[in-house]
């Protein structure tokens, strides 16, 4: 073997750095590789959390909305709602639809009829609307039990109907 006098001159640490050069090289490409591979996994774990929690949100304001909408029906008796004070519950019916599956859809829709069909009871047992007959108003007074009564059963289910909807499943971190 021949050396130029170059080469013997060169101390060893760095001869050794010439022959391992590619060897590290190759090495160094691949902890590149790795670190954005690891980079690119957080942030679309970044973006997916950040997807669940505006998910959460907008569920959690349906669901402080409906609370709300329920305890506005309880602190009023009916015959002093007016309608128009029930009707923008059809925009957090709305958004509902497209946040949470047809059961919690039902549900909602169930509560604003009931606390509407309860009004308008309470009106004609009154006789708000011009009921005169007894009768009609003796009756009107059985529907208005029955609705509060089945509001209070829809307010007692609330919690079961949104909890499967308001966890963000994921893990802690």
């Amino acid at each position: 073997m021949t050396q130029t006098v170059t080469e013997q001159a060169l101390p060893y640490w760095i001869r050794l750095i010439q022959a391992l050069g590619p060897t590290f090289a190759g090495f160094a490409t691949a902890a590149i590789a790795l670190a954005v591979a690891v980079i690119a996994y957080r942030q679309w774990r970044t973006a997916h959390d950040k997807i669940l929690l505006d998910l959460f949100d907008r569920r959690f304001s349906v669901f402080n909305e409906t609370a709300e909408f329920y305890k506005f029906c309880f602190s009023h008796t009916w015959h002093d709602i007016e309608l128009h004070q029930l009707q923008p519950f059809h925009e957090v019916r709305r958004r509902a639809q497209f946040l949470f599956p047809k059961s919690v859809q039902d549900y909602l829709k169930d509560l604003h009829e009931t606390a509407i069909d309860g009004h308008q009871a309470a009106g004609s047992a009154s006789g708000k609307w011009g009921e005169q007959d007894e009768a009609v108003r003796h009756e009107a007074r059985k529907v208005v039990l029955a609705k509060v009564e089945h509001l209070r059963k829809l307010g007692e289910e609330m919690g079961m109907i949104f909890a499967p909807f308001m966890a963000m499943h994921q893990r802690a971190q």
